[in-house]
């Protein structure tokens, strides 16, 4: 297996430092692979930078539709003996990912074929330990209705705490967006009501004379 790395061993991982996964990862189009399959298969991979929804990628000079199944894979170096949190959006439409050789969470169902897949890309967030240096991702996507496939946002890597603190600040950032959009609708319907108030006063008094 021709391995994709990123190397994040030089980085410190406190409360409040959460990186972004992006680069080239290993991609395999068309198949979906566990990580011991991989071990063993001879498959040349693909290298993409993700994120990136499938037609921003060509294999073999053409571009690859939004619909479809495919595997990822990227070695992460680290410091050994801590514990680490992923937090994942965005990948459509369901997704199965492993640490190591272990299966850490699914969402929807991942299938080679569109009447045995279940759309579902719920966010989440993984914790889990390493006591070496090295940690395998795999992860196996796959899509067969909406318009765009693939990972479309970065998939992040902190400690647990740090990862705990962005969930948190981007549902602050989400309520806080919601509760502004809905002052806006309200001053612009209390407007709109002055305003034919207005109006039927003015009618009122074209009538008076």
């Amino acid at each position: 297996m021709d391995n994709a790395e990123i190397d994040f061993y030089e980085l410190t991982f406190d409360d409040k430092n959460v990186y972004s996964i992006n680069g080239k990862w290993n991609f395999y189009w068309d198949t979906l692979l566990t990580p011991q399959e991989l071990k063993n298969s001879d498959i040349i991979p693909e290298k993409v930078r993700i994120p990136a929804t499938w037609d921003n990628y060509t294999i073999k000079g053409e571009k690859i539709p939004q619909k479809g199944k495919a595997t990822y894979q990227i070695k992460l170096i680290v410091p050994a003996n801590k514990f680490y949190a992923l937090k994942i959006r965005g990948i459509y439409l369901s997704h199965k990912l492993w640490i190591n050789d272990s299966l850490a969470f699914e969402t929807g169902v991942v299938s080679s074929t569109k009447k045995d897949f279940r759309p579902n890309n719920v966010g989440s967030e993984y914790i889990f330990f390493t006591d070496t240096n090295v940690v395998n991702i795999t992860l196996q996507a796959s899509n067969y209705i909406s318009r765009k496939g693939g990972i479309t946002q970065a998939i992040k890597l902190g400690s647990p705490e740090a990862i705990k603190k962005t969930t948190h600040t981007n549902l602050f950032y989400d309520v806080f967006i919601l509760g502004s959009l809905s002052f806006l609708m309200l001053f612009y319907f209390c407007l709109l009501y002055t305003s034919d108030a207005a109006d039927e006063e003015d009618s009122v008094d074209l009538g008076g004379r």
